[in-house]
């Protein structure tokens, strides 16, 4: 994956699991991921949420998700990962050893020799610099403590309990604490992830759960603040 500036190509690991071959990334951003929503980057569960963005996320990088269906939005990418295929992976190598050991020639000529006509002509080597944050270890734990806020913790299938009931959120949320706040103006309870909304709770006829796409939350919360006196709900977090 090229990063923005200097269009560096990043690690690129032969593996069957594309989170483990992100890991590597992030090094050379400054907190701003732009992607398409196919698996593994998003999903169409609670938030648009997976593994792998959850992980992101709690590196405390910022997700930017195209519009479905326009590909142009990400052009760079997109470029570069024809530019990929075409030169590393048609037809794929014969096993994952042969597979990794065409990428890193490809990484190393693109990178290092490979003249680059938005950067003048200059291989992205020249230009690249890593980026000065330090991600941090452990990854951080996305909750509040403000005192008028509520947290749950999702369990390990991916639910959270509302009112004694059990109410499904998200497999990639597993062991993570959710945020839930009130909205006077709908009568609804937002559960928050970080940055994101992932979905609504709702409290008649029988409290139920609602996904969202995944708004951002502080977006949310100035539409909120801006709406007219809001209502007070006669139910409680239990």
């Amino acid at each position: 994956m090229p990063e923005a500036g200097a269009r560096y190509a990043g690690g690129d690991a032969a593996v069957r699991q594309c989170h483990g071959a992100q890991r590597d990334v992030v090094r050379g951003f400054q907190g701003s991921l732009p992607h398409a929503r196919p698996p593994p980057f998003a999903s169409v569960g609670a938030g648009g949420l997976t593994d792998l963005s959850v992980w992101w996320l709690r590196l405390g990088i910022r997700l930017e998700r195209i519009e479905p269906g326009k590909p142009q939005q990400n052009g760079r990418q997109e470029r570069f990962h024809r530019t990929l295929k075409a030169e590393t992976a048609t037809p794929p190598r014969a096993n994952m050893r042969a597979q990794q050991r065409a990428f890193d020639l490809f990484r190393k000529i693109y990178n290092h020799e490979r003249p680059h006509e938005a950067l003048g002509q200059k291989p992205p080597a020249t230009c690249f610099a890593l980026s000065p944050r330090r991600y941090p270890r452990p990854l951080v734990r996305l909750a509040t403590d403000a005192p008028w806020k509520h947290v749950e913790r999702i369990d390990k299938d991916g639910f959270i309990r509302w009112h004694k009931q059990r109410l499904f959120v998200s497999r990639a949320l597993a062991h993570e604490d959710v945020m839930i706040e009130y909205d006077g103006a709908s009568e609804e309870w937002l559960v928050i992830f970080g940055p994101l909304c992932v979905g609504v709770l709702k409290e008649t006829p029988t409290p139920t759960f609602q996904p969202t796409k995944g708004r951002m939350a502080d977006q949310i919360d100035r539409e909120m603040w801006s709406e007219k006196p809001r209502k007070v709900s006669g139910m409680s977090p239990v």
